[in-house]
């Protein structure tokens, strides 16, 4: 009991509950799912302060939050759950400057609020989080070459089109 207990599956499956029903019905029922999920995760984070997991869960629930806010019609919300997920993740990768996931999923949610922007007209700020988040998938990338669900470098391309090729 304890070990399916540290597996945090209520927590985790209402986080996932809340990103299948924004995928399949009315973005707007999805929210108060993502929302109690997030709550839950940040409880469990603070409950055990010394396990990672929990706390990277956090971050990413505000990312999917801001996912489904999104998906909801509603950016400022959206720009406001990312900001509160980057938060979350650079403190963490602060810690662990060379954790690809944590790299990996700050730049998915700076890309994620870089589209936010771009929406919401506010284009200078967009271009800056585009760049954060292409910073944090290149040391991602770096720390951890070839890892599962990151670019892979090696990826060999027609002549003409790598970089420096002309466009």
């Amino acid at each position: 009991v304890d070990v399916i207990l540290k597996m945090n599956l209520p927590e985790f499956a209402l986080d996932r509950l809340a990103y299948v029903t924004s995928q399949l019905g009315p973005p707007a029922e999805a929210l108060p799912l993502a929302q109690r999920a997030t709550v839950l995760l940040e409880e469990l984070a603070d409950e055990q302060p010394d396990d990672a997991g929990p706390r990277l869960r956090v971050g990413e629930s505000y990312r999917r939050l801001g996912d489904v806010r999104a998906a909801a019609g509603d950016p400022t919300g959206s720009a406001r759950e990312y900001r509160k997920a980057i938060a979350v993740l650079e403190e963490m990768a602060r810690t662990e400057p060379g954790n690809a996931p944590y790299r990996s999923a700050l730049g998915a949610t700076w890309n994620n609020l870089g589209n936010t922007l771009a929406t919401l007209g506010r284009p200078q700020e967009a271009l800056g989080a585009f760049e954060s988040a292409i910073r944090h998938q290149k040391q991602a990338v770096a720390a951890a070459p070839g890892a599962p669900g990151l670019p892979d470098r090696s990826v060999a391309r027609p002549p003409g089109h790598g970089p420096g090729a002309p466009h």
